[in-house]
């Protein structure tokens, strides 16, 4: 009978201990999509942006090289199972199905009528090497790229951290004629593994000098990259164009102010 009870008791202790285990990892004070986490109570300071990246501006380009374009690679990554797509938000809790994926990348259906005069003459943008030969986008189609990261003074370093944290592959309005079309959005830390373990599809094109060519994660890493801030952490989840509506112009200048308080907090915190 003894023997029967510390049984039951053992099973009783194991029932409750378990879903307190599952508990501890969730909330064990790390961020789960960081590659470089930082425990909570490490941050003395924490801001997330949002940062949008046009990748035909000039000092983008290395990012969209002939025959090693970023949109190209995270597209055919998907298309062949090393890559998982999630949902265009910032959860990055539901992953997106292939076939929702490549629908994604159709091209809306045209008739005779109101296809383009250029294509029905035979005079398209094709490229062999592109995947939408038929009835997709180009990869060079996918212009934008939004991204997301924590910006954490870590107190026990004593210095600021840009921790990347997803990014977003956007179809810019002047392609669809219509409004931008977020296509999906990917973990960085996914996206910082495939870079390492697909080098030659991963090469950051240095402009001035061939033998200096990286990798597209040490370009992020040392942001080789022009971007503008179009939202910060607020109580209304707004962007800054949402904030500031009187004018375009006012919301470009906004964004530029932040950045600029942000470099001055971090300055000033290695006064006290």
């Amino acid at each position: 009978m003894k023997k029967i009870l510390c049984n039951c008791l053992l099973f009783c202790v194991i029932i409750v201990y378990i879903p307190c285990y599952g508990q501890e990892r969730e909330s064990n004070g790390y961020n789960p999509n960081s590659i470089a986490p930082i425990h909570e109570s490490q941050q003395m300071f924490k801001k997330t942006l949002w940062f949008r990246i046009d990748l035909q501006e000039k000092q983008n380009l290395p990012f969209y090289a002939y025959n090693s374009e970023l949109p190209k690679l995270i597209i055919e990554s998907v298309k062949s199972g090393f890559l998982v797509a999630y949902e265009a938000n910032d959860s990055l809790n539901r992953r997106m199905t292939k076939e929702r994926f490549l629908e994604g990348l159709k091209l809306p259906v045209l008739t005779s009528s109101t296809e383009p005069e250029d294509t029905q003459n035979g005079f398209g943008d094709k490229n062999s090497n592109e995947s939408s030969i038929s009835n997709e986008y180009l990869y060079k189609d996918f212009s934008i790229i939004e991204l997301k990261e924590d910006l954490i003074f870590d107190k026990n370093r004593s210095r600021m951290y840009h921790d990347l944290i997803s990014i977003t592959v956007v179809l810019p309005y002047k392609v669809t004629g219509t409004f931008e079309k977020p296509l999906a959005t990917f973990k960085y830390k996914d996206l910082e593994k495939l870079f390492r373990e697909q080098p030659s599809k991963s090469l950051w094109f240095n402009p001035k000098n061939d033998s200096e060519k990286r990798n597209f994660a040490d370009a992020f890493a040392l942001r080789l990259f022009s971007a503008t801030l179009i939202k910060y952490s607020n109580p209304k989840n707004e962007f800054i164009r949402d904030i500031y509506t009187k004018s375009p112009k006012d919301a470009i200048y906004a964004a530029q102010d932040i950045e600029y308080e942000l470099l001055e907090f971090e300055s000033n915190l290695w006064e006290y």
